[in-house]
């Protein structure tokens, strides 16, 4: 039963993880790229990433984790 609950977590989470690393990633190239607000002067190539790519790591991260204990 605790190997079922760890499954449903790490399934769980690592879905929604990675799925708000991508919608964090595709907002700010929203906001840069397509609606440029008046008052927004940019950023460098680094300051967007911020926690969208750390969300995308673990959340792969504990998807694979999943698949691997199948």
């Amino acid at each position: 039963m605790k190997a079922v609950i760890q499954l449903m977590f790490r399934l769980t989470f690592g879905i929604l993880a990675v799925g708000f690393g991508l919608a964090i990633i595709c907002w700010i190239c929203y906001n840069q790229f397509v609606e440029r607000l008046p008052q927004s002067h940019g950023f460098h190539w680094w300051e967007p990433l911020g926690i969208g790519p750390v969300l995308i790591a673990t959340g792969l991260y504990w998807l694979r984790r999943v698949r691997t204990r199948g």
